[in-house]
């Protein structure tokens, strides 16, 4: 038989598994298969149906009594650190899911009205509701033969309507744009989208496609949800977004038969026809009205002529709306010419030439300005576009082009959108092919060099409102933009960030590599702090192509530095330092110091964050001598400021405290306020971890005030984080706790996943010295989560010691060991001394707690070697105790 196997635990249900492997290999030498559930709950010392409520896995154990379960199972001890470490990631697991997203989500677009007909479809989608329950199953919707216009996201998102009551968790919904001209969604980006509706916050989401998947399957877990993937291009888009949940429903809606994902993963396939004879008459008849039944043999026909597709039919029934007092056998008849005219062009009885027929009859029938914005909106890159953008896009006034786009969305050629209005697919293309016969090459491009000034002059007064010092690429904006505020800037960027990823795209690939450099570098900022470092990545790949054929060196070194910026954020090092080499010698090429500067501060940082303490110092010093030699004291306030941080993070605190006096002293004389703030939080958190107290609270308020009267959000989460710290030590733990709470927000609403989870394990501590030890836990749980994300060692290696000591105080000393063996080990990797000392002290504990005097001495005494390499204070409380 297969013996347990701790290591591979990571759930619940995996650790029920594990539990029975673990009875069954107790019971050999008696006559049972397994210790039973009564034995174990008298060895354990707990009533038998507590025990069995966690061996089930209907509850996790504390860690106490796992320790003394699997103690009383024969484990030996490196299996019970084992099983102290799969504890950790159980609880973090059952932790993930309960933070749903506030709102329970219902994503499905509108109904369409009059929807008919499809009760074949609709009922036996009602079948496999009806079956769900059993088995996991995605449900394919796929048109015959590819067909496109048959009704397919109206079939679905009308059923997942009418069945929103089976559904109480809510609804996921996105459209793949699976044959888009320019570039379908990525698997990774629907689920980054998926994961910001149903995490707790966005700056959770991983880098890592595989670890979205993974993140986004344990989210739905348990989850009554229906989600809808629309438009699907093929299995291999589907596939990572198919949730491990059967208590989950999804539809796929694709012209392909996707039978991949039928034959490998069980979906049931419904191929959508066109619509029965009947049911297309009907659907007109619900659309137009009277005038069906008034000329039923003039209706077949028109339902003919669309080919019997629901958006061909649709189209037509506005135009005879339009024109009440048209007979409808002249609407028939010049639906007939038309498509007489079209199959002259196209060979063939091909059920697409009736919906070019139907949109070009719909066309003919516009007013010449509505016609010719149908044209130029074909040429947008994006997939929905506001008012705004369109008025730029056809160079007219904002009012004029709404009266326009509401003709469009009569004529169904638009659909209006809770933020502007949207084109299908095909209608899409339609106008693209109207504009290239009706639109001259020098007219389209104007059109699309307005619509990209309209976006990158937009985001470049966005970008500015929300970050004022900034630097970014000087603009000449002479149009007005909608944008006065920062919540209206935070809106815009927010709610056009797909727009702008598509808008950058197809400027750097069409011709236009200015717009793509630019936009590039006036996002980078904003990405970087709402962690959407996915579509930074792409908009960077982007701007360097179009750099490196179109841009001057200069252009290509900003491109290569926010691209090895942004790689260093996702933990991506080595690239990193690569590409921000390069951008370094370009600066040097051209004889740019002050670039060159900023090229080695950031090496310096990523060297830092990367644990390589001494390189990044070096990087450092040599950007605070050139930001001397430059005359650049804003530069050198940040570069010695990160340098500061180097040395703190490496335990090397004299060397760090000269660098803040210094920075505080300029930033005095030249009222640089951030470099203040930033200084004194600085000289705070050194204080406090040599046990300067008083002095330390003294200088983190004074940051604190700085900071709030200034509005640095930045600044002020580091020193309310610090001071935080710092009162908790003080025993002042609910003064702590408020400050730290609001560090944690502080640091949630800026994207900045490091900030946050160190802002999270520093709560976690103050709980802990507050007796709040299962809060103390969760804090450092979610941290750990954070740091896992970042790759930060030194994050992992504090939150480890965070849960190591608060499982001692709750008397399970195989899970403390566990945690504090893990602590030691990533602040080896990191060269973290004070994580490594602290390993070592917790782990000293433990053993003290379990009666091993000799161990306790020996990893207290490397515990007190390490703190007075630092000057910090425990070194002496520690030979205070030693026993």
């Amino acid at each position: 038989m297969e013996g347990p196997e701790p290591r591979r635990i990571q759930t619940l249900a995996e650790l029920s598994l594990e539990l029975e492997l673990l009875r069954a290999r107790a019971a050999p030498g008696s006559r049972k298969t397994k210790v039973s559930l009564a034995e174990l709950a008298k060895r354990v010392g707990e009533p038998r149906s507590t025990i069995h409520s966690y061996v089930t896995g209907r509850y996790l154990a504390p860690p106490e009594v796992l320790d003394r379960m699997v103690a009383a199972l024969g484990a030996t001890p490196a299996e019970l650190r084992e099983w102290g470490e799969a504890w950790f990631r159980v609880s973090a697991d059952l932790e993930v899911r309960k933070h749903p997203s506030e709102t329970v989500p219902r994503e499905l677009p509108a109904d369409v009205p009059a929807f008919t007909g499809r009760a074949v479809e609709l009922a036996a989608l009602d079948r496999l509701l009806d079956d769900s329950g059993r088995d996991t199953r995605a449900v394919v919707l796929s048109a015959v033969a590819g067909m496109a216009g048959v009704g397919k996201t109206a079939l679905a998102v009308h059923w997942g309507r009418a069945v929103t009551d089976a559904f109480p968790d809510g609804s996921l919904y996105i459209d793949l744009r699976g044959y888009d001209p320019d570039e379908p969604v990525r698997p990774g980006d629907a689920l980054a989208r998926f994961l910001r509706t149903l995490g707790p916050h966005g700056a959770d989401i991983p880098y890592d496609p595989a670890e979205r998947a993974a993140r986004y399957r344990t989210l739905l877990d348990g989850r009554r949800m229906l989600i809808i993937l629309d438009n699907a291009r093929n299995t291999e888009q589907v596939r990572p977004l198919l949730p491990g949940a059967a208590s989950c429903f999804v539809i796929v809606t694709s012209r392909d038969r996707l039978s991949g994902l039928v034959s490998r993963h069980g979906a049931r396939r419904i191929d959508l026809d066109l619509l029965p004879a009947t049911d297309a008459t009907a659907l007109l008849r619900r659309l137009v009205g009277r005038r069906i039944d008034a000329d039923p043999a003039s209706a077949d026909r028109l339902a003919a002529y669309c080919a019997r597709l629901p958006l061909a039919l649709r189209v037509a029934a506005e135009s005879a709306v339009a024109r009440p007092g048209m007979a409808l056998a002249s609407l028939a008849g010049e639906l007939a010419d038309e498509h007489r005219r079209l199959e002259l062009l196209q060979a063939g009885d091909d059920p697409r030439t009736a919906i070019r027929t139907v949109f070009s009859w719909s066309y003919d029938h516009l007013p010449a300005q509505a016609a010719r914005m149908f044209r130029l909106l074909g040429l947008h890159p994006g997939t929905a576009i506001t008012v705004t953008a369109a008025a730029r896009l056809c160079a007219t006034g904002a009012t004029e082009a709404e009266r326009m786009l509401d003709t469009l969305a009569d004529a169904h050629l638009v659909q209006p959108t809770r933020h502007g209005y949207r084109m299908h697919d095909l209608v899409r293309a339609w106008a693209r092919e109207r504009a290239t016969t009706g639109e001259a090459e020098t007219d389209r491009r104007a059109a699309l060099t307005r619509l990209l000034d309209y976006y990158l002059h937009t985001a470049a007064v966005a970008v500015k409102l929300l970050y004022p010092h900034e630097r970014s690429p000087q603009l000449a904006i002479t149009a007005p933009v909608p944008v006065a505020d920062e919540p209206t800037a935070r809106h815009w960027l927010a709610t056009e960030r797909a727009n702008l990823a598509a808008i950058t795209v197809h400027a750097a690939r069409h011709g236009w590599p200015r717009h793509a450099i630019q936009l590039s570098a006036v996002l980078h900022r904003h990405l970087y702090l709402a962690a959407d470092f996915t579509t930074a990545q792409t908009l960077h790949e982007h701007a360097l192509a179009a750099a490196r054929r179109h841009g001057a060196p200069e252009e290509q070194a900003r491109a290569l530095h926010d691209l090895g910026s942004t790689l260093a954020s996702v933990a991506e090092y080595d690239q990193a330092v690569d590409l921000l080499e390069r951008a370094l010698a370009l600066h040097r090429e051209a004889g740019d110091r002050a670039r060159e500067a900023r090229a080695l501060s950031n090496l310096g940082t990523t060297y830092w964050r990367s644990a390589r303490y001494d390189r990044a110092a070096t990087h450092l010093e040599r950007a605070v001598a050139i930001y001397h030699d430059v005359n650049d004291p804003a530069g050198e306030v940040r570069a010695r400021l990160n340098l500061a941080a180097t040395f703190w993070r490496s335990g090397r605190y004299p060397r760090a405290v000269d660098h803040l006096h210094w920075v505080l002293a300029l930033s005095d004389r030249l009222g640089i306020r951030e470099g203040q703030v930033l200084a004194l939080g600085g000289l705070g958190a050194v204080g406090w971890r040599q046990g300067r107290y008083a002095e330390a609270v003294a200088l983190l308020s004074r940051a604190c005030v700085l900071a709030v009267e200034a509005g640095d959000r930045f600044g002020e989460s580091i020193a309310r984080m610090q001071l935080g710290a710092a009162r908790g030590r003080t025993g002042a733990h609910d003064e702590a706790v408020e400050h730290l709470e609001r560090a944690v927000t502080l640091w949630r609403e800026s994207g900045d996943r490091d900030g946050h989870a160190d802002a999270l394990t520093n709560l976690g501590d103050v709980h802990n010295l507050a007796g709040r030890h299962e809060t103390a836990a969760t804090c450092h749980y979610e941290a750990l989560r954070l740091f896992r994300a970042c790759g930060d060692r030194t994050g992992l290696a504090m939150a480890w010691n965070g849960l190591g000591e608060t499982a001692s105080a709750t008397a399970a000393p195989a899970r403390a060991l566990g945690a504090h063996e893990q602590a030691r080990t990533f602040a080896v990797e990191a060269d973290d001394l004070v994580q490594l000392a602290r390993a070592h002290h917790g782990t000293g504990h433990v053993h003290l707690a379990l009666g091993d005097v000799a161990g306790c001495r020996t990893q207290w005494r490397l515990a007190v070697a390490l703190y007075d390499e630092q000057g910090a204070p425990e070194a002496e409380r520690i030979r205070g105790a030693m026993p």
